[in-house]
């Protein structure tokens, strides 16, 4: 019973998921759409707001990469999360 409904659970969050991934693989064209409008009409300005995205794009890898160390941590110190 408790394998059943943990089956239905996963299939009914990974077709939301398969939503989200088509409308975002959309999106994404949309976003270089814009990127390739943007350099060819203000190429210094365009250069600009890239480095701010990968930049915020590294840090929120930093952060990512930072919460995935405290849950080990807290694994191995013994904490759980409830």
């Amino acid at each position: 019973m408790i394998l059943m409904s943990k089956l239905k659970n996963y299939n009914y969050y990974l077709k939301i998921i398969n939503q989200i991934q088509k409308i975002r693989s959309k999106n994404n064209l949309n976003w270089m759409g814009l990127l390739k409008l943007s350099f060819k009409h203000a190429p210094k300005d365009a250069i600009k707001f890239v480095k701010k995205i990968d930049s915020q794009k590294s840090i929120l890898g930093k952060l990512i990469t930072g919460t995935e160390r405290l849950q080990s941590s807290l694994k191995i110190i013994g904490h759980s999360r409830r």
